[in-house]
């Protein structure tokens, strides 16, 4: 699928690339992305903050050292000394060199190619709402790359989505409280990702009942992936998303 109207209309559960395929590839890498497309992911998911220059960069933590050979905060490194980074051999030798993908150039080399689920990190949330405030440049970069189509976005830092302009968004809960339900309803939520390790059966039925997709996250046990399934999961974030897919078929 590449555009959320044609993922809005799948009946069955949602196979969502947690940070590409990064059971086999550096997480938020281009090669993860271009992977998970290759096993059949019906989203890919990814993370976003800002560069010291304002630049929107592809990572997940606040800071460089988990994922990339370099030190800090995203924040304190403008765009230039961020595409420098090696982002690969921390996950295996045969990646070193993978780069640290600004969000354009990841727009443009898959953005055409299947859904996005951009999730806006917190840490980059800023209460004022400059005119270059993250929220702002990934709709302005969808629309001048023609893909607002085939972008969502989400995030736990609901601020952000009243100021996504015609984006399709997701809430993401560590837990869930009783009324979320009525939040996805409020914000006009096509998904809700929720915490599969707190998440309850009845979470899921009101969200489901709601109107809302509950999609779990990272959800990578067959065991769990079925248990959730047969709650109603809507779809189900994971890290291998080939064998979500496989799960699927045989059901």
């Amino acid at each position: 699928m590449r555009t959320v109207a044609e993922l809005v209309r799948v009946s069955r559960p949602w196979v969502v690339a947690h940070r590409g395929y990064s059971a086999r590839c550096p997480e938020n890498t281009l090669c993860a992305f271009e992977a998970a497309i290759d096993a059949g992911a019906d989203v890919v998911e990814l993370d976003v903050g800002l560069s010291a220059d304002r630049v929107p960069f592809v990572l997940h933590d606040a800071t460089l050292e988990r994922t990339t050979n370099g030190r800090g905060p995203l924040h304190a490194h403008t765009a230039t000394e961020l595409e420098a980074l090696d982002a690969g051999s921390w996950f295996a030798p045969e990646f070193a060199g993978e780069r640290l993908p600004t969000l354009q150039a990841v727009l443009e080399r898959i953005g055409a190619q299947v859904v996005l689920d951009i999730e806006l990190r917190p840490f980059a949330f800023e209460s004022r709402a400059p005119d270059d405030a993250l929220e702002r440049q990934v709709h302005a970069l969808a629309e001048r790359l023609g893909l607002l189509g085939s972008v969502m976005v989400s995030s736990f830092e609901h601020g952000f989505l009243t100021r996504t302009g015609d984006l399709p968004v997701g809430l993401v809960y560590a837990a869930p409280p009783e009324d979320a339900a009525a939040r996805c309803r409020a914000h006009s939520a096509l998904f809700c990702a929720l915490n599969a390790a707190r998440a309850t059966h009845t979470d899921i039925r009101r969200l489901t009942h709601g109107g809302t997709r509950a999609v779990p996250y990272t959800v990578n046990d067959e065991s769990e992936q079925r248990r959730l399934l047969d709650w109603g999961a809507g779809g189900i974030i994971t890290d291998d998303p080939a064998r979500l897919r496989d799960l699927l078929a045989q059901r």
